[in-house]
């Protein structure tokens, strides 16, 4: 921001930008000749009556001044000028006066000679008075013998009548100087149609409306610098002239709405400007077209000194503006306030030239024509620079992560051809952190962004000094190594054949980097990453299907124990299976090709039937029996896992329903997927089938792996307290094999624990399982929820869990899973040798 010191300078330089003052000076040029001038004389006509005749035959004598002491002249009066012309040469000279201001109201040419009227011309802006020429050259052609003399009375009126400059010219003098106006009007008439065209192309191109601003802005200056020099006699229809003239004031409001709308729309929208001066600038703007409107119903003179009055408030805004974005380093930003100055030292020129301390020429006559044309070069400029900037920005967008700034899969794809062709070895590495997905479910969109930057900065120092391919250097000289290949993703590329050991050694790079966890908004996060490689030219010889067995290798370590994956030879044939089966899954829920089977589950405190867990199995028509563990997550995949889901537990409470006549007190457990909890509609279903089916819903346990209540702990905390809500007991599968803490699932509140068979099947020679199970029990006690083992297979690990205090237990030492029908006649057989 400049300061007042200067802010006032620059109001002050800009003050009579749009409005002359109102101060007479006149001037007179002598052309080359014998025809001169003796004398110039002024006289104030207050009560603007005087006529020709009495001025020549005046009944007294009439306080003709010096041309020095004029004072300001009012609307309502009329100023005579008296020259005294001599001709001293032995021929008859023809000559001009031409009076340089073609806004002038009223003039009138009187030529006297010997106290007779010789000549007269009148002259105006009206359409009955005068031919467009001398509309916009006031002038009056005449004559004067040979060595003779004469007196020129010039009346003037006008809206308080502005720079008067008096030239005298020979004929051929004159011509020059019109022909001379013409090219420059041309000139800049011409430039000003090209930057209209230009801004219309803009315009269609973009569709901002700063173009038409600026258009709008050029347009109201045609017509402002068209009616305060004349071309807009010869550039518009005579009617519609008439009807222009004296509006110039309106025209200058529209100026200064349109310029300040321009520059704030061309700042703000490379968010250059504050919203404050956005808004102010917007208000000023909508005044200055409303006081536009009313100044063509008010008196011209009116007209005026409102304007010097706005004009004020118009510097300083403008002049706030652009300081407000003066700091801004970008080159079109700098271009853009530099097109402003030439208008600024117009602005200054004008008064100057009307006090009289700048001499009255060409060039401060036309100050302010210049002042647009260098403004449009400038602003054109602007405009190319700006451009290139966001081509620049476009295309760095376009090769990088608006997020994290990281090189994006365009990047890679060239680096892997530049490796290709250069005949390198090389190996590619996909990694996806899960900690960015669950920071974003939970803490928003922004707190996970600022994760992943933080995250990428972490990577990219531990990989330092590695042997990696350089995406690109920075400006401070740091090598970029990571790649965001999609939104979950990211890539790096090794610079060398694949090598076991050392590939190790980046996979541990980057789970340590996870693994030190990042502090964000008062929570340490440490998560996972899974991790898959393939190597060039080992396991592929093209870029594309290098990156399809990364990709491979990725999906298939979230499988892995250690969660990475090098791509193997047959895992093509792997990934082709799952896309089949993805495929079949489709066919199988049309063809009916499901089923449910039931594993009893024994209350070891008495021996009798708690329940049954029901499991889902697929034979497939071509391959038999298909495991759920290889099935399932093709169907997670594959997005069907929810519609799977509806069909088990509809299944599931229809065979309860069936038991419950004869097992009143039977229970039955329900699996649901991780992808299950992203379905809010899911206890709606359970709420709808147990009231059409009359079951109670404390019969009901939903079982939920540990690992999906810790991967989304938010969605899974709301499904579940619908669940409890309704009634339905919750149950959480596979204990110990997650990462769950004591106070994570005290914080759900299970009401069953079910220790995964890992820790069951050995138990009688496994102290560390024995104290594994004999910790959960405890533990499950203190939280009063029930402990269900599974995998029991001999009488000796159930009487074990039975005196740990293991409430349910079920494995084959009881029963294997089986079809419904059988489950009910196993359930006949139990109740009678119970």
């Amino acid at each position: 921001m400049i300061g007042q010191g200067r802010l006032l300078a620059f109001i002050f330089v800009f003050f009579g930008c749009f409005y002359p003052f109102n101060l007479s000076a006149f001037e007179l040029s002598i052309a080359n000749g014998q025809l001169v001038n003796d004398e110039i004389a002024v006289f104030h006509d207050a009560s603007n009556k005087l006529s020709i005749n009495q001025l020549i035959q005046p009944h007294e004598d009439l306080p003709f001044e010096s041309i020095v002491s004029i004072a300001q002249v009012n609307a309502s009066e009329s100023l005579w000028l008296k020259l005294t012309l001599t001709n001293r040469d032995i021929q008859q000279r023809d000559f001009v006066v031409h009076l340089d201001n073609p806004s002038l109201e009223l003039i009138d040419f009187y030529l006297v000679k010997d106290k007779q009227l010789i000549d007269s011309t009148t002259l105006g802006r009206h359409k009955h008075i005068a031919p467009i020429s001398s509309k916009a050259f006031p002038h009056l052609l005449s004559n004067l013998p040979a060595n003779s003399s004469a007196t020129l009375f010039i009346r003037v009126k006008s809206n308080g009548l502005p720079h008067v400059p008096v030239y005298l010219h020979s004929i051929a003098s004159f011509d020059q100087t019109v022909n001379v106006e013409f090219a420059l009007w041309g000139v800049y008439i011409g430039i000003v149609l090209l930057m209209l065209f230009y801004n219309g192309a803009l315009f269609i191109y973009s569709r901002s409306y700063m173009y038409l601003y600026h258009s709008s802005f050029l347009i109201s200056a045609l017509l402002v610098t068209g009616l305060s020099h004349g071309y807009i006699y010869f550039i518009l229809p005579d009617d519609l002239v008439f009807k222009l003239v004296g509006q110039d004031v309106s025209f200058k409001f529209l100026m200064a709405g349109f310029a300040i709308l321009f520059a704030v729309e061309f700042l703000k929208s490379h968010s250059q400007q504050p919203m404050r001066s956005v808004l102010v600038g917007q208000y000023f703007s909508f005044l200055c077209f409303i006081l536009a409107l009313i100044c063509i119903f008010l008196p011209e003179q009116f007209n005026n000194q409102l304007i010097t009055v706005s004009q004020v408030a118009f510097y300083g805004l403008m002049t706030w503006i652009l300081s407000n974005s003066y700091s801004n380093k970008e080159r079109w930003s700098k271009t853009f306030i530099i097109s402003w100055l030439p208008i600024y030292y117009a602005s200054l020129i004008v008064p100057l030239n009307y006090y009289g301390v700048v001499p009255y020429d060409h060039l401060t006559t036309n100050s302010f024509m210049l002042a647009i044309v260098l403004q449009v070069a400038l602003i054109t400029l602007a405009h190319a620079e700006r451009y290139r900037v966001k081509e620049q920005k476009h295309q760095y967008l376009s090769t990088h992560d608006p997020v994290c700034g990281l090189p994006n899969h365009i990047v890679l794809n060239k680096a892997l051809a530049q490796l290709h062709l250069a005949g390198r070895a090389h190996t590619l590495l996909f990694f996806k952190p899960y900690t960015y997905t669950t920071t974003r479910a939970n803490f928003g969109i922004v707190h996970a962004n600022e994760y992943l930057i933080e995250l990428c900065f972490q990577l990219n120092d531990k990989l330092d000094g590695l042997n990696m391919f350089i995406f690109e250097e920075r400006n401070q000289g740091s090598s970029v190594f990571i790649c965001r290949f999609n939104d979950e993703t990211f890539a790096l590329l090794i610079d060398t054949k694949i090598e076991e050991l050392l590939i190790e050694q980046y996979v541990s790079n980057i789970k340590e980097a996870l693994e030190q966890g990042i502090y964000l908004d008062g929570t340490y996060l440490v998560g996972q990453v899974d991790i898959g490689i393939a190597s060039y030219p080992v396991h592929a010889l093209s870029a594309d299907l290098l990156i399809q067995r990364a990709l491979q290798s990725l999906q298939f370590a979230a499988g892995e124990v250690d969660h990475w994956c090098l791509y193997q030879q047959d895992t093509d044939a792997l990934m082709r299976n799952r896309l089949k089966l993805a495929a079949d899954l489709h066919q199988a829920i049309a063809n009916n090709e499901f089923s449910l089977y039931h594993q009893p589950q024994i209350d070891l405190r008495n021996n009798s039937i708690y329940g049954s867990e029901a499991l889902l199995r697929w034979k497939h028509p071509e391959l038999g029996f298909i495991p759920p563990d290889e099935f399932i997550p093709v169907a997670e995949s594959a997005g069907l896992i929810n519609e799977i889901t509806e069909w088990v537990v509809e299944q599931a409470l229809l065979h309860h329903k069936h038991i419950l006549s004869s097992l009143p007190s039977h229970k039955i457990s329900i699996n649901i997927s991780a992808r299950d909890l992203n379905k809010r509609e899911l206890p709606v279903q359970l709420l709808t089938l147990l009231t059409e089916l009359n079951i109670k819903p404390s019969s009901i346990v939903i079982e939920l792996t540990e690992s999906a209540t810790v991967k989304d702990k938010t969605e899974a905390k709301n499904v579940l307290d619908d669940f409890k809500e309704m009634g339905i007991k919750v149950a959480i599968d596979d204990y110990g094999t997650g990462y769950s803490s004591l106070a994570y699932l005290s914080q759900l509140g299970f009401h069953e624990i079910k220790i995964d068979k890992q820790f069951v099947f050995n138990l009688e020679s496994n102290r560390r399982h024995q104290t594994i199970c004999k910790t959960t029990i405890e533990m499950a006690k203190n939280l009063d929820a029930y402990v269900v083992a599974e995998g029991v297979e001999s009488e000796l690990v159930a009487k074990m869990l039975r005196q740990y205090g293991c409430e349910i237990a079920q494995g084959y030492y009881f029963s294997k899973p089986m079809p419904f029908s059988e489950y009910c006649q196993w359930l006949e057989r139990y109740a009678q040798s119970a």
